[in-house]
């Protein structure tokens, strides 16, 4: 298992443990973008609400995996698409998932419950 997979798995499983039924479980490896092949770690699309893990945070004697040259670039592209298409993006490193993993999930619940309000206001305005 990869170091990223061990991640995003961990991040299920406190996902799971935090809420529970209270949430749906995300979709995972989900692809947004008509014209890039772009794909979100988490999602939830009829939220507009995703994901990232960044479990290559730090390789190569500290250097981050995600702040050199064409990868920073494609994360960056990526990140204002997603932005410009009206989606909310939590980015969580190795270590804020080894560290405060329940306060990322629960991060993620207050936006979904946001959200949640958002989108019943709406029903309620047609």
């Amino acid at each position: 298992m990869t170091a990223r997979s061990h991640l995003e798995e961990g991040f299920l499983v406190v996902w799971k443990c935090v809420f529970d039924a209270k949430y749906p479980l995300p979709a995972r490896e989900v692809y947004f973008h008509a014209d890039r092949k772009w794909r979100l770690d988490f999602a939830w699309p009829q939220y507009k609400l995703a994901v990232e893990i960044q479990g290559g945070q730090w390789r190569h004697s500290g250097r981050s995996a995600h702040v050199g040259g064409h990868a920073l670039q494609r994360d960056c592209e990526k990140h204002n698409a997603l932005i410009d298409a009206g989606w909310s993006v939590y980015t969580f490193t190795t270590d804020d998932l080894e560290a405060r993993p329940v306060q990322c999930v629960e991060q993620v619940g207050r936006k979904l419950d946001e959200r949640q309000r958002q989108i019943q206001r709406q029903l309620g305005q047609d």
